[in-house]
């Protein structure tokens, strides 16, 4: 009986063991065919894909042609900018020719009142009313002003659509190189990579490849000749928007932006606080304010205008007359245009955005060397102070 007992014992103990025996067999087995596939899968599941030199994330692609459509765009730029300056040396040579016209009518009515022969008055009245016809024709100056307008409109949107490619590629290139840091610290990775490289003679590294690292420099020195700023501007009640100006690095002053006018209004008062108070003989040409109507104004070279860090030199304004007190001052297009410009109502902020060509930094970090030694000369050449 105890025998029996002794034996029935035993199987109750044994059973379970013979059951489980092929069951950690089977998930050995298992565990060894995962084993085999694991490393793959890992880097399947980070969305790795296979180089001839590394393991790469599939945006790498995306990001290299974008690099190339970059310089396509960046050639349109530059062939948008030549097309405006020859544009604006067009402006600047018809409005030129108007000012010295207007000088010479000037002084041939000075020559009228001294004039006595009626062969000579005659002659001046004819000259007088031959330069009248030039400087009419030259103020509509319709082609120059189309061409200008145009070039205008080319050169803005080649930067917009630039500026706002590299930003595309600034987003994308931020993202997977933030990607690339996480998946360098991923330990299933790191293993699994360590399994497939196992016999290799040259194992396959985690990216980022070559070609990515220098379009990402690439993209640095690209980034370094587009200058942007974003300045805070006022509304007012009528959805006119206000910037600081500064003239000649020296007076400030808040004045509306306006698209439409071609070049920056001043109230006479405020001409007259920023150092640009007309003179006798400075050109009179005809404006137009927002209600249609017609007025005269003085035109002006401010040595400077600057809003921001962005700094245009010699800047034509009109000047309003004095007997209009209430007229607002408009930072027009004889500054703006030298920019991509673009208003953000929602946060009323101005963005403003300059392309150099690639010799302007250059030239810049020339001129910043060159003062550089100057000052370190004028210093290694004081005399020593006293004590020292």
């Amino acid at each position: 009986m105890r025998l029996r007992q002794s034996l029935i014992w035993a199987l109750w103990f044994l059973v379970p063991c013979l059951w489980v025996l092929p069951v950690w067999a089977a998930d050995d087995k298992v565990d060894e065919k995962l084993d085999a596939k694991e490393p793959a899968d890992v880097v399947q599941q980070r969305g790795l894909k296979k180089s001839t030199t590394n393991y790469v994330l599939p945006g790498e692609t995306d990001f290299n042609k974008l690099f190339k459509d970059a310089r396509t765009l960046q050639r349109k730029v530059f062939d948008a900018s030549k097309q405006l300056e020859k544009a604006n040396a067009l402006e600047t040579e018809r409005r030129a020719t108007i000012v010295q016209l207007l000088q010479e009518r000037r002084k041939m009515r000075g020559m009228l009142q001294n004039t006595r022969d009626g062969a000579a008055l005659n002659r001046l009245i004819d000259l007088m009313e031959e330069a009248e016809d030039r400087i009419r024709i030259l103020e509509e100056g319709a082609e120059v002003k189309q061409a200008l307008s145009e070039a205008e409109a080319r050169a803005s949107n080649a930067r917009d659509a630039y500026t706002e490619h590299l930003l595309k590629m600034r987003r994308l290139a931020d993202e997977i190189s933030e990607k690339y840091e996480d998946l360098a610290a991923d330990p299933a990775l790191k293993s699994a990579l360590e399994k497939l490289n196992a016999g290799l003679d040259k194992p396959l590294a985690l990216g980022p490849s070559a070609p990515f690292k220098r379009n990402l420099l690439n993209l640095k020195k690209l980034e370094d000749v587009v200058l942007a700023e974003t300045i805070k501007l006022r509304r007012d009640e009528a959805d006119m928007y206000y910037v600081q100006v500064v003239f000649d690095d020296r007076y400030s002053k808040e004045m509306g932006i306006d698209t439409g006018a071609s070049l920056i209004a001043l109230p006479y008062k405020m001409a007259v606080d920023v150092g640009l108070e007309p003179k006798e003989n400075d050109p009179e040409i005809m404006l137009e304010l927002a209600d249609g109507r017609p007025i005269p104004a003085k035109l002006v070279v401010a040595k400077s205008v600057r809003v921001g860090k962005f700094v245009v030199e010699n800047v034509e304004c009109a000047v309003f007359p004095e007997g209009l007190p209430k007229a607002t001052a408009l930072l027009g297009m004889t500054f703006l245009r030298n920019f991509s410009y673009k208003i953000n109502n929602e946060d009323s902020t101005l963005l403003l955005s300059k392309i150099e060509s690639p010799g302007g930094k250059k030239a810049r970090e020339k001129e910043r060397e060159d003062l550089e030694r100057e000052a370190d000369k004028a210093d290694g050449d004081k005399p020593n102070e006293p004590g020292n």
